[in-house]
């Protein structure tokens, strides 16, 4: 493992997570402000499109890269409800919405097994999704 990938993974990946994040948030707004719905599906191609371009950036696949690849596309999915939200209730929200989304609190909440079962069908569906999400990442950047 090179110093030098490793950082351009870690520049790189950083960069294209959150510009996928505001893409896809922005995509999921503009569907809910005009036919009322949000579709997650979108985040296939940024799933996709992260790990591509973490791809890029070494020459000799190791498994901290593909953990970070991981970790980038759960940043970019999580940054999407960021900027809907935003999107939803104003500018001068984003700081609460920030600290809301990435707060300790909430990503173990989100991620305890017992929530997938409190939220029904729609909480099964959505882990269903990240675990699809992750799995391109993981997979692609081998």
């Amino acid at each position: 493992m090179k110093m030098n990938d490793l950082i351009f993974v870690i520049l790189l990946g950083f960069i294209a997570a959150t510009l996928t994040g505001i893409a896809v948030g922005t995509v999921n707004y503009l569907l809910y402000n005009s036919i009322g719905i949000t579709m997650n599906i979108f985040y296939f191609f940024g799933a996709y499109f992260i790990a591509s371009y973490i791809r890029r950036q070494y020459e000799n696949s190791t498994t901290l890269y593909q953990v970070l690849a991981v970790v980038f596309t759960l940043h970019g999915y999580f940054f999407s409800y960021v900027v809907f939200n935003v999107f939803r209730f104003g500018i001068g929200s984003a700081g609460t919405i920030l600290k809301l989304f990435y707060s300790p609190q909430y990503l173990f909440n989100f991620f305890n097994p017992l929530s997938v079962f409190q939220s029904g069908f729609a909480g099964i569906i959505e882990y269903l999704f990240i675990f699809i999400f992750c799995y391109i990442a993981y997979t692609k950047t081998k």
